[in-house]
């Protein structure tokens, strides 16, 4: 059975996974930013006139990554227990 949570849990992953295909399409959009106030934004991004890029090249890899852990973490809840 579906729960909201694990909906949401495979939502967030489809995100990641979007992120990282994105990236080499729209880099000014997609990534780690920080802005001069100090805030933080992680993912596909808008405004990012004012804001710093950090992790460069390593938001593909950082969002594959993390999109296969997400994965791993919902898939193991749905295998049949031995």
């Amino acid at each position: 059975m579906i729960t909201p949570l694990r909906a949401l849990g495979w939502l967030f992953c489809l995100a990641l996974t979007l992120m990282g295909m994105l990236r080499p399409l729209w880099q000014s959009h997609v990534g780690l930013f920080l802005y001069p106030d100090h805030r933080w934004a992680f993912g596909i991004i808008a405004h990012t006139e004012t804001a710093t890029e950090l992790l460069g090249r390593w938001v593909s890899p950082v969002s594959y990554g993390l999109a296969s852990l997400l994965w791993l973490g919902l898939y193991r809840e749905q295998a049949p227990h031995r």
